[in-house]
């Protein structure tokens, strides 16, 4: 009996196979701490609760207040709220390991269609690497998941077109959770496009040269089934609050001020730095050589969507993710198609040994890398957590122009405030909102009369920006905050007026925080105490 014949004992694959997913798992886990869109969805959840519907009007700024608001993740952000509101962060951490134990059980299916364990051992091996640094703690994540399965439909559905009827029910739930769902169907269009071209090639057959087999053979979806499939997906992006009109939000996330190279997501892969770029870019790498290597097992509408996707990803940074999601499907063939003969070689002694090898691998990684809690941190760089304190320690409120990425935060700790902007430029904030504000923290054009204009109450910036010189020197504003990372000033107006008679007196507190205070909770943090002090301290860091 040949060594093919003869592959390792099934036991110990399946042993394997089940700590390489454990330790694929805790390498995801590993990346544990708040985004700053969490506060967005947790406040948006808040809402829809004490409301019992979704948001339609803007009501948490004072630069939008009263506009429309559309809201495609509303689903997810009542998912991400009651998740938060029953068990604390844990809660947040079980909703994620549950997206990832999904992505990887679609790996496991499209692991079976191929009758390889080596694939599905590499595709989880694969998600956990190009993931970790992109599931967080978003709506998003609902999209990884999503694609996954409309992926796997795709598949299963040019050989068994039953699987097909099952995308359009995903794609309506889809587009309740977050609008990634065009990207799923750009993947279904891209199903079109393959039994389009698998029409025409069938009728030119003799006029086409040798090399076109490789891409058109096997099985494929009819072209009339995909068109009709297509439609049908359409059709169910309507089924939301807002119809339709939910489009409108999505094509506003691509064309608005926000995506323009000012938000990190929507930057070039060059513009992010060489060490950024290298996950990314070897990510682009891996697909391309996957391409090539399994050619002859990849459908051609999958190796154009996963093309697309490289191109995106070297254009705009947010695709990466994207790409990881549908990429691990050709990678996965690439696998299934070179492990035969690499089991050929070592053997069934050596198949064992490389399979041993692994378990014991995934067993000490997961156990070196194994969280011993399940707290999510907030870290100060990216949530205001001191700023925010020193405000309600002193029963600060107001208007607040604040840092673009700590509205969500703001407004979650602190809703008797009304922010300036956060993160739903594409959904809540005509577009002049976001320019008004990248003008005024870098003082351009008329950004003096940006928050009288307004009608601001507070600054609370990060101590990065040109503006901060100008706001010390500014008779109209007082500096009353410095820590490493934020600054405040109040405005000189009556509604300050014993605010600042406080600051003058010396007698504004600045709460003494624990590192328990930079965990997230169930609820805001909201500190009692604190000495009165200079509250303006340390240098800024970057």
């Amino acid at each position: 009996m040949s060594n093919v014949q003869r592959p390792a004992p099934a036991l110990l694959v399946a042993v394997a196979l089940v700590l390489l997913s454990i330790a694929a798992l805790v390498h995801l886990d590993t990346r544990r701490y708040a985004d700053p869109d969490l506060f967005v969805t947790l406040y948006t959840g808040r809402e829809i609760v004490a409301t019992g519907e979704p948001p339609r009007v803007e009501s948490h700024s004072f630069t939008a207040a009263g506009g429309p608001w559309r809201d495609y993740e509303w689903v997810s952000r009542l998912v991400f709220y009651r998740a938060h509101e029953s068990q604390g962060a844990a809660g947040l951490v079980a909703l994620r390991a549950a997206v990832a134990v999904g992505l990887f059980a679609v790996a496991g299916l499209h692991a079976l269609r191929l009758g390889s364990a080596a694939a599905f051992a590499a595709g989880v091996v694969f998600l956990s690497l190009f993931l970790r640094e992109l599931l967080l703690f978003r709506p998003r994540i609902a999209t990884f998941l999503g694609l996954a399965c409309v992926m796997l439909l795709l598949d299963v559905g040019r050989s068994r077109r039953a699987a097909l009827f099952g995308i359009p029910p995903l794609v309506a739930v889809w587009v309740n959770l977050h609008a990634g769902v065009i990207v799923g169907i750009a993947g279904i269009a891209c199903l079109f496009g393959e039994s389009v071209v698998r029409a025409v090639s069938d009728r030119f057959a003799d006029a086409l040269p040798g090399w076109t087999r490789d891409l058109l053979d096997g099985p494929t979806a009819p072209m009339a089934a995909s068109a009709a499939l297509l439609v049908a997906s359409f059709l169910a992006t309507g089924a939301n609050p807002y119809g339709f009109e939910q489009w409108t939000a999505v094509v506003h996330s691509f064309t608005s001020a926000g995506t323009g190279g000012s938000i990190s997501e929507w930057v070039p892969l060059a513009r992010g730095g060489w060490r950024e770029a290298i996950l990314p870019s070897l990510l682009i790498a891996t697909v391309l050589a996957s391409l090539w290597i399994g050619r002859k097992r990849i459908p051609l509408g999958e190796a154009v969507f996963a093309l697309v996707l490289c191109v995106a990803s070297i254009a705009v940074v947010r695709f990466v993710a994207l790409l990881a999601v549908v990429g691990v499907f050709p990678f996965m063939r690439a696998v299934a198609t070179v492990a035969p003969g690499l089991a050929q070689r070592l053997g069934r002694s050596g198949q064992a040994v490389a399979w041993t090898g692994a378990a014991g691998a995934a067993l000490v990684f997961a156990l070196v890398q194994r969280p011993v809690h399940l707290d999510v941190r907030m870290f100060p760089s990216l949530t205001p957590v001191e700023p925010v304190a020193f405000l309600q320690a002193n029963d600060i409120s107001g208007n607040v122009l604040n840092e673009y990425d700590w509205g969500g935060y703001l407004a979650w700790a602190m809703p008797e405030s009304r922010i300036f902007v956060d993160g739903r430029y594409d959904t809540a904030y005509p577009p002049e909102i976001y320019e008004d504000w990248s003008h005024f923290v870098t003082a351009t054009y008329d950004y003096p009369s940006l928050p009288d204009r307004y009608g601001a109450d507070v600054v609370l910036l990060r101590r990065i920006h040109v503006i901060n010189a100008i706001l010390d020197q500014d008779p109209r504003w007082v500096p009353v905050y410095r820590d490493p990372h934020s600054a405040i000033w109040l405005r000189r107006s009556e509604a300050n007026a014993k605010h600042l008679a406080r600051f003058e007196a010396g007698t504004l507190r600045v709460p003494e925080l624990s590192d328990r205070d930079f965990l997230l909770g169930r609820t805001p943090p909201r500190p009692s105490g604190g000495e009165a002090r200079d509250p303006s301290p340390s240098p800024p860091q970057s």
